[in-house]
């Protein structure tokens, strides 16, 4: 059996606080979607270190537009933040974000958004974290999105 790869991890210190921005699919501020965002943070078993949280795009110098184009998610709404104003919204909570590298087939800009809390990565969604989450996030509808088969 092949030896499941690390996943890097992108080191937040070293990106633009207010321009480097992260997008989410789907309406995370609507409340029907709340039990459906905290299933989605969840572990991801193709790597041998612990990658857990929520399925994000974000590549590193590229602006909203770019991203969205790129990925053509199916949803009719997304949500974006800068990496500033969500580490923000985080710390209000005793939390800090972590940006795990994982792209896919589909995403090559994939990510997978952590949180910790003292140091420890998050292991479920805890609801000040997905409270944090949704203040940072600007919806806006899709102008790229694309129904998949």
């Amino acid at each position: 059996m092949a030896q499941k790869p690390t996943a890097l991890i992108v080191d937040l210190s070293q990106v633009s606080i207010l321009t480097e921005i992260i997008i989410r699919a789907g309406n995370v501020a609507d409340p029907q979607n709340r039990a459906h965002t905290k299933a989605a943070y969840e572990p991801d078993e193709r790597y041998d270190n612990q990658v857990i949280g929520l399925s994000v795009v974000f590549r590193r110098g590229a602006t909203l537009d770019e991203l969205a184009s790129t990925a053509s998610f199916p949803n009719r709404k997304l949500g974006y933040t800068s990496v500033g104003v969500l580490s923000q919204e985080l710390a209000s909570i005793g939390c800090a974000p972590v940006l795990f590298i994982t792209p896919t087939g589909r995403f090559l800009d994939h990510h997978t958004l952590a949180f910790t809390r003292r140091g420890a990565i998050e292991e479920s969604l805890a609801d000040d974290a997905l409270d944090a989450l949704i203040r940072a996030l600007l919806m806006v509808d899709n102008p790229y999105q694309v129904m998949r088969a």
